[in-house]
């Protein structure tokens, strides 16, 4: 992990976690610093001792990967149609272009796109779930029903990773309060009835093997310099996304393609260090338990550009004419109540003192659903 931002996460990995900043360990403040000091940086660390068992993501991975390999006639029955769609549910490749959000908006990124002006389909198919998986409805049924059955303990796990999070978040902006931000996202507060829902959702993405890289020509099966992403450079809208990338991202693997045993690298997860002005590559020791963390747009401007959304995208090495292996990630989501209003927190644009010189909001307040 040779350059990559990391935080150890064992002093907030507690139960019952603090909720004041006066009860706070040293140990626990000296993770705070560190996390606003990377997240102030490049908006992206890895997460070590996160306090999520490794059997989980395996379990995870295994059922989706089943899911997956279903044929298209099994698979399509729980798709909504476009992805993005609020309840959820199965996306094929060739319906998502995620790099188009970049194109779209004037994000301060000045960060040119691989690839022809406007970008391709990504070669990605993928499953969401916008609320609690044991409660899916088939889109066709109704009937409650989640065909990735481990999903359900995941998703509750991520909550309470995210719940860590908050408090680490609160504490890191000098916050007495450490359960701030929660209180912007609980359903189940009387103050926030009548706020809506949570923007917190689970995706499931699956990179087929060999992808189509041009879905409109499924002859082609070529990587070239011009067309070497397997999801387009981006960043996410809200709050924080919470990342197991695949652990085979960025290493060398021997696979059996079309007959013959080959060597080659698996490509994955690349991210803009805005200090550095390049990209770099996440690559980790696969024995390791690690999650991927990435600030959102919304945090961005919540934090008044304190922190920062990064660009990130998945790669494909451009030197190989094909990729044979296959890749998944397991991708958390987060966001406010779409009702309720977030405004910029008066914080400093650097500096270890986030309240000390703070600067004067540089957003007027949002209705976090409008975002």
């Amino acid at each position: 992990m040779e350059g990559l931002p990391i935080v150890d996460l064992r002093s907030w990995a507690v139960n019952p976690l603090p909720t004041s900043r006066c009860s706070l360990t040293s140990e626990q403040l000296q993770a705070a610093l560190e996390w606003d000091r990377v997240l102030q940086s490049d908006g992206f660390a890895v997460l070590l001792n996160h306090g999520l068992d490794e059997s989980i993501f395996e379990t995870v991975n295994t059922e989706a990967r089943c899911f997956f390999d279903k044929s298209m006639e099994e698979k399509l029955p729980f798709s909504r149609g476009s992805y993005g769609h609020p309840d959820g549910g199965y996306t094929p490749v060739g319906r998502e272009t995620v790099a188009l959000s970049v194109l779209a908006e004037d994000k301060g990124h000045k960060v040119a796109q691989n690839g022809p002006e406007k970008p391709k389909h990504d070669p990605v198919e993928s499953f969401a779930f916008t609320a609690d998986p044991d409660r899916f409805a088939h889109p066709l049924t109704g009937e409650i029903c989640n065909p990735i059955p481990s999903t359900g303990q995941y998703f509750r796990f991520m909550e309470v990773m995210l719940r860590r999070l908050h408090r680490l978040s609160a504490a890191a902006l000098g916050q007495e309060d450490l359960l701030f931000f929660e209180r912007f996202y609980d359903e189940s507060l009387p103050e926030n009835a009548g706020k809506g829902k949570n923007g917190n959702a689970l995706r499931l993405a699956h990179y087929p093997a060999s992808p189509d890289r041009d879905v409109d020509d499924a002859s082609s099966t070529e990587i070239t310099k011009e067309n070497e992403l397997r999801y387009g450079a981006h960043t996410d809208y809200q709050g924080f996304t919470i990342l197991r990338p695949d652990k085979r991202d960025w290493h060398t693997v021997t696979t059996s393609y079309r007959g013959a045993d080959i060597t080659c690298n698996c490509g994955g997860l690349e991210v803009y260090f805005r200090t550095l002005e390049m990209w770099k590559s996440v690559k980790v020791d696969p024995s390791l338990n690690v999650l991927v963390v990435n600030v959102g747009d919304l945090m961005q401007r919540w934090t008044n550009d304190r922190w920062h959304s990064p660009l990130h995208r998945v790669v494909s090495p451009a030197n190989q004419s094909t990729m044979p292996v296959p890749r998944q990630a397991i991708v958390f989501f987060s966001g406010p109540l779409s009702e309720v209003e977030v405004s910029p927190l008066s914080l400093s644009q650097t500096g270890s003192n986030p309240t000390a010189d703070a600067e004067a909001p540089r957003y007027p307040p949002i209705r976090s659903g409008e975002h």
